[in-house]
């Protein structure tokens, strides 16, 4: 199991660091007068498709579904230890695929870059408005 949390911890590092290294270049380019919506957008994409995958790659999923059973198991025994299980054992696995299915790199990205900065709004209404699926607790 420590294993599989490494594995995830390792991965966002990754991310999180190529994305500051992105963030560095991109400010050289802008310096240099450049255009570079296109590295900010290709960035986009690539951090939406490794969230894709990390939500959609059946290894990735049964790693969320072991973590989230043993976080459960350490929950003193009672009623919260019951929901926890309860919600893991019914609804993690739903969960995660919609959020999968509701991730599109492209989508996501456009709107986030929008040319009139609302995107990031717009944005953020999508998220709300999934919440109101029933699979949300």
């Amino acid at each position: 199991m420590n294993y599989f949390v490494l594995t995830l911890v390792f991965v966002i590092q990754s991310v999180i660091f190529a994305s500051t290294l992105n963030s560095n270049n991109l400010q050289k380019f802008k310096d240099d007068g450049d255009n570079s919506t296109d590295a900010e957008c290709d960035t986009c994409l690539a951090g939406m498709d490794l969230v894709h995958y990390i939500l959609s790659d059946q290894y990735w999923v049964d790693t969320y579904l072991i973590a989230a059973k043993q976080l459960c198991e350490s929950i003193p025994p009672g009623s919260l230890r019951n929901t926890c299980l309860t919600y893991v054992n019914e609804y993690l696995l739903l969960a995660l695929k919609v959020m999968a299915n509701s991730v599109r790199p492209e989508s996501i990205c456009k709107v986030m870059f929008s040319t009139d900065h609302t995107g990031i709004c717009i944005y953020i209404q999508t998220l709300l408005r999934l919440k109101k699926q029933p699979f949300y607790l």
